[in-house]
């Protein structure tokens, strides 16, 4: 969920030297751009940049003096599309030129000053639902999402044609409302899509809870257990985005969980890290654990990424004693 900022963090710590200044802000994702008249900003931006346009969202003049004229003329290069008030604090959606890449635009939602998602780097988000759900093997199944961010999760789920219905759980009702409005590069598809219902609520909360004792309109649809749960909320079990998404990840938070699986169901979770602590978790929850890396180049920083899907299934018996490799076969 926060690719980008923890990719800053490394390339930080590398020292290594950037080819050129554009490609580093691009790197930190403009980290003042929730500041529409921060100076810093106004000036890279364009030497004729004013203050937000309250009308239209727009950080920026439509036309600018810039290297790519033709391009920046089509539109402006730097828009603060939204912004919310949430218990994560200020949330903001915005559009910008990726300057390094003349005709590229990007989607991207923000919390306080820091890059939450993008809709440049989205190959881990993707494997999330496909890795999922061919490990599972299945058909017609039914899947639930925790967080929709910028739906790109919640598109490869329906992708694989294994899907039958899709419940995708969001905490905050600005990021479904983008969705719905069109703000979103994948508004259209995704929302003419009958397959999938978008839920406002706590995905966490609604897990806690055992499924046939939940509230209807706050929990997965109960007739039926679920096959497949994908997570992509916190930056990794052990760097939660709020306090209270820490009891899922613990061996007791994943067996609640575990209860609105089907027999075969699978638990896949995205992180920006290893966590080994959390790896050992997991398999004292469910018989049969995996994690998947995932490899991707962050052309911004000239490096080489890896997030990490864990997933697991057959949970096992909270009076058992089970010790198994994360890494074991499938049966």
């Amino acid at each position: 969920m926060a690719k980008t900022a923890n990719a800053v963090k490394r390339f930080r710590a590398s020292g290594k030297v950037q080819r050129n200044m554009i490609s580093l802000l691009e790197s930190e994702g403009y980290a003042r751009s929730l500041v529409p008249h921060s100076r810093a900003v106004t000036r890279l931006a364009s030497p004729h940049a004013g203050h937000l346009n309250s009308s239209t969202g727009t950080a920026f003049p439509a036309t600018i003096s810039d290297p790519h004229p033709s391009i920046m003329a089509q539109r402006p290069y730097f828009e603060i599309l939204d912004q919310a008030d949430t218990p994560l604090g200020l949330l903001c959606l915005r559009r910008r030129a990726v300057l390094s890449r003349p005709g590229t635009f990007v989607t991207e939602i923000c919390v306080g000053h820091e890059l939450l998602m993008s809709s440049y780097h989205i190959e881990s988000e993707q494997v999330l639902a496909r890795r999922a759900l061919e490990w599972h093997g299945g058909k017609d199944l039914r899947v639930v999402v925790g967080g929709l961010g910028l739906g790109y999760t919640a598109e490869a789920a329906l992708a694989t044609g294994q899907v039958e219905s899709l419940e995708v759980f969001e905490l905050i009702p600005a990021v479904i409302r983008w969705l719905q409005e069109g703000f979103v590069p994948l508004s259209e598809s995704l929302s003419g899509d009958s397959r999938l219902r978008i839920v406002q609520g706590d995905i966490f909360a609604a897990l806690g809870v055992p499924r046939e004792e939940s509230p209807r309109e706050e929990s997965p649809r109960k007739e039926s257990p679920v096959d497949a749960i994908l997570i992509d909320i916190d930056h990794s079990p052990d760097k939660p985005l709020a306090a209270p998404h820490q009891n899922f990840y613990t061996v007791d938070g994943l067996r609640r969980a575990s209860r609105w699986l089907a027999p075969d169901g699978v638990l896949a979770i995205w992180s920006s890290s290893p966590n080994p602590a959390f790896s050992k978790t997991l398999t004292e929850a469910f018989a049969q654990t995996e994690i998947e890396n995932v490899e991707w180049s962050n052309d911004f920083t000239d490096t080489e990424e890896v997030d990490h899907i864990f997933m697991a299934r057959h949970p096992c018996d909270a009076n058992a004693s089970h010790n198994p490799s994360p890494d074991a076969p499938p049966s």
